[in-house]
């Protein structure tokens, strides 16, 4: 790779006038805007750290002091889910056996837990 004579990296500028360097390099900063970046970093980030503090021991607070929650107890329960679909009460299931041609009868001796889910459920209130 040739190697570029540094007075051909810009055709533009000439690299030799000081005014021309002047007017594309960066101006040191003034004495106020220097003042300037000491006032923020002396109060400003003091007090930011200071309300990030004060913030996160509210949070920790309220984490810590939190009240127990209350929660319901289980579902009462209100139907019979057998063959992904649910029946609320005895008559309901007897029609749907009945037309598969089964029992309920004999669907009762099979499946006594379930039978009494609906027996509770068909009893009148």
């Amino acid at each position: 790779m040739p190697r570029c004579r540094p007075e051909r990296l810009n055709p533009v500028v000439d690299h030799v006038d000081p005014r021309a360097i002047a007017a594309v390099a960066p101006r040191r900063a003034g004495r106020w805007r220097r003042g300037a970046s000491i006032l923020v970093l002396v109060v400003g980030l003091p007090a930011a750290a200071a309300s990030a503090g004060v913030i996160w021991l509210d949070v920790a607070h309220k984490l810590h002091k939190t009240p127990p929650v209350s929660t319901p107890g289980p579902p009462a329960v209100v139907g019979l889910a057998w063959s992904n679909r649910v029946f609320v009460d005895r008559t309901a299931l007897k029609r749907w056996l009945a037309a598969r041609h089964q029992s309920y009868a004999v669907w009762e001796r099979k499946h006594p837990e379930a039978a009494a889910v609906l027996a509770r459920r068909s009893r009148p209130r």
